[in-house]
């Protein structure tokens, strides 16, 4: 999965900012005594005790909290650092923050000498008009770990522990990581699909059907086409003008304009028909 956009923040940048909208506030669920975290000249210890429960951090207590690992584990040092993002978040985005000079002076000169990033400026001040309207609830968190019915394991690889995927590659991964990130238009227009195999090459509707169910599309039929002599795979659109993210979608996937067709008979059934062609490979994604 490509990631198009990216920002890093360095330790002394993350203590500044948190310092600068005067710490935040974290619900800690599990009570955390690390006598092993290193002291800043990292030769000796600087024991972390936090208690169970609404604690406020300033940016020292709040970098220790989503580092600590020693007497946990990196999954639990994961999820605390997605506590700690959605804290941040709340308390930058505040009215709080937002409507105080001084600290979004101090947040831009921070950032400027402490992140990195592949966003623009016009990008960035995007995504924050962008974050204004996303809530708690838009925002999916979600981690892969060793539990059950998740998708990592441990193994011994020359001697290390490292994790691998329990299926044996990242099919499962990659298939549950789409099923996060439907597309809002997809979702919204629910057009219904059909995926028809114009080839004689086995299975390959079914096949096909499945990843883009995976991605969020509605398909409801799958067969063989009617001529299995297609050479080139053929979109038609049976809504006109009712779908046109999911239809222009499904002509970049496929490589092929769509053509409208009156609805007749069985295809009154569906929105859009894919008829695949020998052009089409499944695994070209």
């Amino acid at each position: 999965m490509p990631i198009h956009y990216y920002g890093r923040v360095d330790f002394s940048g993350f203590k500044q900012a948190v310092n600068i909208i005067d710490g935040i506030t974290v619900n800690v669920e599990q009570p955390i005594h690390d006598p092993y975290y290193p002291d800043q000249s990292r030769t000796g210890y600087e024991p972390l005790h936090l208690e169970a429960g609404k604690q406020h951090m300033d940016g020292k207590q709040a970098l220790r909290y989503v580092r600590s690992r020693k007497t946990t584990s990196d999954f639990d040092r994961s999820r605390r650092q997605q506590k700690i993002l959605m804290a941040l978040r709340e308390k930058v985005l505040s009215r709080g923050t937002l409507a105080n000079p001084n600290k979004v002076t101090g947040l831009l000169q921070t950032l400027s000498g402490n992140a990195e990033t592949n966003m623009s400026v016009d990008e960035i001040m995007r995504l924050r008009e962008l974050s204004q309207d996303v809530t708690r609830d838009d925002i999916k968190r979600v981690q892969l770990d060793t539990s059950q019915n998740n998708y990592l394991s441990f193994s011994n690889v020359h001697g290390q522990s490292v994790l691998v995927p329990s299926a044996g590659d990242f099919s499962e991964i990659q298939a549950y990581v789409r099923t996060l990130m439907v597309d809002s238009y997809i979702k919204s227009e629910a057009a219904k699909v059909s995926v028809l195999n114009g080839t004689t090459q086995a299975g390959l509707a079914r096949e096909t059907a499945d990843l883009l169910r995976s991605y969020g599309y509605d398909v409801v039929n799958v067969d063989n086409a009617s001529n299995q002599k297609y050479t080139q795979t053929v979109i038609f659109n049976h809504s006109g003008d009712e779908n046109p993210y999911t239809l222009r979608y499904l002509e970049k996937r496929f490589g092929a304009a769509a053509k409208r067709r009156q609805l007749t008979g069985q295809n009154s059934a569906y929105d859009i028909e894919i008829v695949l062609g020998r052009d089409y490979e499944p695994n070209a994604e």
